[in-house]
């Protein structure tokens, strides 16, 4: 049997459904395709933990012995303000969860983030990832959950802008990266969300509906 390898965040996990283990559209797909399937998308999980968990998994499934072609990956990549670092475990960090607390959160975005270092972490990410499932032959289709800027606010009720913008990289980057297979990093109507709003819509909490996610399942179906 095939196995169809997915992660990403909460748009990738199916937030917000009623039944996310049938509904969510790596399962729609799985079904469809009779296919085995392995979500590891975890709801807030930023890129660089996106990154890491495929790229474990990838080599996992290569050392192991296991056949490249009977393997499908699908990257929900998240929103490029999220970030991680190891302190006895990984622990994310996300902008809406910085509070009066002077904590990692507190400092990491009052003091160091930027959309300039955001997006070129992004940049390298997708390439890494994208650069050994070609060495290996591995079908895959990668999205964006979000266009453009996405508006958050943290706990003190501040404003807060995820700063997604192409304009703030070396364009060279974007000509690298294989836009057939990432449509939405150049085209925002391509995103999960967008896509959502046009076609079915979302729910109380701006996540994906169950109409969004099949529909999805079907866009992603025929790119895959």
């Amino acid at each position: 049997m095939r196995t169809l390898y997915t992660n990403g965040c909460s748009f990738t996990l199916g937030d917000e459904l009623n039944h996310p283990e049938v509904e969510r559209f790596p399962s729609i797909i799985a079904h469809t395709r009779n296919m085995f399937v392995t979500n590891e998308a975890r709801c807030g999980a930023g890129n660089e933990e996106i990154c890491r968990k495929t790229m474990n998994y990838l080599m996992e499934y290569i050392d192991s012995g296991k056949d490249p072609k009977d393997l499908d990956v699908i990257i929900g990549w998240s929103l490029v303000s999220r970030w991680e670092y190891y302190d006895e475990g990984w622990k994310g960090l996300t902008p809406n969860s910085v509070s009066n607390t002077q904590n990692a959160p507190y400092y990491y975005y009052g003091l160091f983030q930027s959309t300039e270092k955001d997006m070129l972490d992004f940049m390298w990410e997708v390439m890494v990832v994208e650069s050994f499932l070609k060495k290996h032959n591995i079908n895959y289709f990668f999205f964006k959950i979000d266009a453009g800027q996405h508006i958050m606010w943290n706990q003190t009720g501040a404003e807060i802008i995820d700063g997604f913008d192409l304009d703030k990289v070396n364009k060279l980057y974007v000509e690298n990266i294989d836009t057939n297979r990432f449509p939405s990093l150049i085209n925002p109507s391509e995103t999960f969300r967008e896509f959502s709003l046009e076609y079915a819509g979302l729910k109380p909490e701006h996540h994906p509906n169950e109409k969004a996610h099949e529909l999805f399942a079907e866009y992603i179906m025929d790119r895959l």
